[in-house]
């Protein structure tokens, strides 16, 4: 506030040039520090219309990519948790995690690139998800049009990660224990009920995407500044048994052959998506694992 009293005080002083520079000066630094102290004011503030709209004279234009995300980066619990289930809902990977996720991830790896067969399956996933928008290959800049979305291979990598007090691990731990992991998927067989799949977690990774120009309804253009981050585990999924084995289905365990499907784009998982860790038992007839779910923790907020 203090900042903003200096604002009016220069304004009332602008009679020479020099004044004019450093009123120039003031608004530059006390801007970004304004926006900061919005990005980081508890979500009870953000959430309630009447103490933001405190904020009106101060706050960035309706344009400014802050005003939206003040309300759109609140985090649901309930949307949270019930997100493993809704199998007809598209997740991106930019979905709103708890507020603690990423200051979890403190098991950071290294900033690196993807290989470049993976690097192809993020490229697939997000065509996928986002169908109204055209995305280039960097492998291929010729792709790139004014409309287009340029996809980069850098990405920041974690071997390891915290949501709500439960750690996932993956290949890339120090332990495999919490690596394997049960999503919820609708069958690739039409009428066929939904099914669980397991897969080991390789590696997560963060991945920042910059969404380019996008042609509106209107015929207007529109070109967002923000970066958008997004979550994923890369998964390999094991395959189907060779034959069935009906003895575990009573404890709700669950029989694979231990070995992957061929990778694809499914391989990217929005963590989001994650329902729960699995354990592993090795040493069944023809190379076949079991896998017993293990209790999903849920510590509210």
């Amino acid at each position: 506030m203090i900042s903003f009293l200096t604002i009016k005080i220069v304004l009332n002083k602008v009679q020479s040039q020099k004044v004019f520079f450093w009123f120039i000066f003031v608004i530059s630094f006390t801007l970004p520090e304004h926006n900061n102290y919005i990005r980081n004011l508890p979500q009870g503030i953000k959430q309630n219309p009447v103490m933001m709209s405190s904020f009106g004279y101060l706050s960035p234009t309706p344009s400014d990519s802050l005003v939206a995300s003040s309300v759109s980066t609140s985090f649901d619990f309930s949307l949270f948790v019930s997100a493993p289930l809704r199998l007809n809902d598209t997740f991106t990977g930019a979905e709103i995690l708890p507020p603690d996720t990423q200051a979890s991830s403190r098991h950071k790896v290294s900033v690196n690139r993807l290989t470049r067969a993976h690097y192809g399956y993020l490229l697939a996933f997000y065509r996928l998800v986002y169908t109204d928008r055209t995305f280039a290959s960097a492998l291929i800049p010729e792709d790139l049009d004014d409309l287009s979305t340029m996809v980069l291979p850098d990405i920041s990598l974690f071997s390891e990660i915290e949501i709500l007090g439960q750690t996932y691990r993956s290949k890339a731990s120090r332990t495999t224990r919490g690596c394997y992991i049960e999503v919820a998927c609708n069958s690739a067989v039409p009428g066929k009920e939904p099914e669980m799949r397991i897969g080991q977690v390789q590696y997560y990774f963060s991945h920042q995407l910059q969404m380019k120009k996008t042609m509106m309804p209107n015929g207007r253009v529109f070109a967002p500044n923000a970066f958008d981050e997004h979550l994923f585990a890369f998964v390999r999924w094991y395959n189907a048994p060779l034959h069935p084995f009906q003895g575990f289905e009573c404890l709700g365990a669950a029989y694979y052959h231990n070995s992957f499907r061929p990778a694809d784009s499914d391989c990217i998982l929005p963590v989001s998506r994650i329902f729960t860790c699995v354990a592993m038992k090795q040493g069944y007839p023809d190379n076949h694992v079991v896998f017993l779910p293990l209790p999903r923790k849920t510590i509210g907020l």
